[in-house]
């Protein structure tokens, strides 16, 4: 059964992602959109990141911004600052689809009323539940 869920994982990743391979450019860019996100939801600035990280604004600027790479253990320290795992924030770079498809989905809702919003989504939690219990 945990051999036929991670295959039901794989395929649904190759239909999300269109079989294809993250890019440097995007990962980057959704890397430092993940970071810039956790850090406003913090309500902390990026001077604040920055000295805490031990790092430079500007350099934290730039990863937010998706125009530098860095290293894992860069990425440890701002991540530790967060208070996310690496992992975290790799998965959710990872997510180039994901990302596009939730702005699609939230587009689609614009238009219902919040009682019809909640509908909709008690259906795909409903959704989730059955195909949980049938990779089970």
């Amino acid at each position: 059964k945990k051999k036929r869920a991670a295959i039901v994982k794989y395929r649904l990743l190759l239909f999300v992602t269109g079989g294809k391979m993250i890019s440097e450019k995007v990962f980057l860019h959704n890397l430092g959109k993940e970071i810039c996100e956790a850090r406003k939801r913090l309500n902390m600035s990026q001077a604040e990141l920055a000295e805490k990280a031990d790092l430079s604004v500007t350099y934290i600027s730039k990863i937010e911004c998706g125009r530098r790479n860095f290293s894992a253990y860069t990425l440890a320290r701002i991540s530790q600052v967060l208070g996310l795992s690496s992992a975290q924030l790799l998965e959710a770079a990872c997510e180039e689809k994901r990302i596009l498809a939730r702005k699609k989905i939230e587009e689609l809702l614009m238009g219902y009323s919040p009682d019809e919003v909640e509908d909709i989504l008690h259906i795909i939690r409903t959704v989730n539940e059955l195909i949980a219990k049938k990779t089970a």
